[in-house]
């Protein structure tokens, strides 16, 4: 099994749970979260601290599922490599990548119910985004992705900070066979690649190089709520 399609996320280590309609925060420079599963579908919000090298390496993160619910993810050089966010679900996802390595490899379902509400900021570091995967259902809206990518370092191919994101689309199914239909990917020239399937921005056209990808400071996600409520019990 190569795809997230294919292989349910969490078959295996423990979980942590977020309590009911509270807003979860997770501190995994605390916790244990690597390799285990975030289980925050029940709350009202879920913002999950990875600020620590290899904090969330291979973590599931459940993002909350109620109707204005968000969900935050904070990553920094090597702490999120191989994760896997499931947004679906979730009113919005803010995933920061700050750092060498912080995102490479992540596979992101997100959330495409309406425009800009899977954002992604990836910083000029080495290889910050590199082979970062977007999943998205058939029926998504134009324009449900906001991702940027830092382009200020002059970097070799193999370090640019978004080599080999992708966006893609297709059915929704961890027993799908088909993995779905790329429908972007990041040129080396700083574009972005568009296909006329699964573009997130134009799914009906066929652009060569649109849009191109803006460089701007990464934002901080606030991660102590003042009203935060969390419990870790492991199952």
């Amino acid at each position: 099994c190569e795809t997230p399609y294919c292989c349910p996320p969490a078959q295996q280590g423990d979980f942590l749970n977020c309590a009911a309609g509270g807003d979860c925060v997770m501190d995994c420079t605390q916790a244990n979260c690597a390799s285990n599963a975030i289980d925050g579908k029940l709350a009202q919000s879920l913002t999950v601290d990875c600020t620590l090298d290899g904090a969330c390496t291979g973590t599931t993160i459940f993002c909350p599922t109620s109707g204005d619910a968000s969900c935050n993810v904070q990553c920094v050089a090597g702490s999120c490599s191989y994760a896997v966010i499931e947004a679906t679900s979730t009113q919005s996802l803010n995933l920061v990548c700050d750092g060498a390595s912080a995102c490479s490899n992540m596979n992101v379902f997100c959330p495409s119910h309406a425009s800009n509400v899977c954002n992604i900021g990836c910083s000029q570091d080495a290889r910050s985004c590199h082979d970062l995967k977007v999943w998205v259902a058939d029926d998504f809206t134009s324009g449900y992705l906001d991702i940027t990518c830092g382009t200020t370092q002059d970097w070799s191919y193999n370090d640019y900070p978004c080599r080999g994101v992708a966006a893609i689309c297709g059915p929704l199914s961890h027993e799908a066979e088909n993995p779905g239909n790329f429908g972007v990917e990041f040129s080396f020239n700083t574009s972005w690649e568009c296909s006329g399937v699964c573009c997130p921005w134009s799914p009906t056209s066929n652009p060569t190089k649109a849009p191109t990808a803006p460089t701007k400071p990464l934002t901080a996600i606030p991660l102590r709520p003042t009203a935060a409520t969390l419990t870790t019990q492991i199952i």
